[in-house]
């Protein structure tokens, strides 16, 4: 199966269920996936985009 296909299963079994602990672990993957990717950035990009995030919460024009 193609990554689309794959997702809108992953997305029908998540609507299908009630089970708060799937829900829980899923989040959970992606929170983790998050630090990982964080903490893999040099201090320099975190940096920039600690920076690009002040400037998006001030209204400043970003530019890319």
């Amino acid at each position: 199966m193609d990554i689309p296909t794959e997702k809108l299963e992953i997305i029908k079994l998540l609507i299908e269920t009630n089970d708060i602990t799937i829900i829980d672990a899923i989040k959970n993957i992606f929170e983790l996936h998050k630090k990982t990717v964080w903490n893999g950035l040099s201090p320099e990009q975190k940096e920039e985009i600690e920076f690009k995030i002040l400037e998006e919460n001030r209204g400043d024009q970003v530019e890319l």
